[in-house]
Formats: structure tokens, C-alpha cells, sequence
């Protein structure tokens, strides 16, 4: 899954209807090793690409804000990788709307996660 990220570029150009629809920002709530999580991504343009920042508010990753290098868009789906503490997060989500339904991977640790477009 990590790989593929990477071995297929597709979707790391969107057009300006794609990243119009991506840009924002989002919450979105979880459960993480039994904890309830509810946290928020913003995902902006920078240097003509999609770019973005995560939280995963829980007793592991604190309230600490983590670095989103890797956004991809394929249509309404949209996949992002954080980088906290030497590892990998990784959300994928359909961005449908108001809403947003997908899922999480932290190394071995999974889940699903719903949530909304904020702003």
C-alpha cells in the first residue's frame, strides 16, 4: 500500500477542479488502539502541488501537528501520508460532499474513519 503511493503517479497532478474540491479543511473521527479519536486535516497548493497537516489527538501522537507531504486525488477519492515521529499515517477517503468516509493505516494498526469538509 506504502509503495503504491509512490509506484503509481497517478493523481499527483490534479487539475484546478480536483484540488478545488480537495482543498480545505476537514475533522474526522476514529477509533486508534481502543481510543476515541477526533481529529482535523487541512490540506492546501503549495509550489503548485497539494500539501497538507494532520492531527491525531490521542495519548501516542499528543495534540502534535504532523507534516502531510503526499496528497494524491483520483477523482473524489483522496489519499494522504503523514510522517509523525519516523513512521507513517496513511487516510484514504472518499471526499463525497459535506462528507467523508474512508479508512487508516498506522504501520499494522487499521481503522475507519468518518468526518466532514469544515471549510
Amino acid at each position: 500500500m506504502l509503495a503504491d503511493l509512490f509506484l503509481n503517479q497517478r493523481g499527483y497532478n490534479p487539475s484546478a477542479d480536483e484540488k478545488k474540491a480537495v482543498i480545505g479543511e476537514y475533522s474526522y473521527t476514529t477509533l486508534f488502539d481502543g481510543e476515541k479519536i477526533e481529529g482535523n486535516i487541512s490540506i492546501f497548493e503549495q509550489h503548485g502541488g497539494l500539501r497538507g497537516t494532520m492531527t491525531v489527538p490521542n495519548s501516542f501522537f499528543k495534540n502534535r501537528v504532523i507534516a502531510v507531504p503526499v496528497v494524491r486525488v483520483l477523482g473524489k477519492a483522496v489519499t494522504i501520508l503523514g510522517t509523525p515521529r519516523g513512521n507513517w499515517i496513511s487516510l484514504s477517503f472518499e471526499n463525497v460532499g459535506p462528507g467523508i468516509n474512508g479508512n487508516w493505516r498506522f504501520g499494522p494498526i487499521k481503522g475507519d474513519l468518518i468526518g466532514s469538509k469544515t471549510k
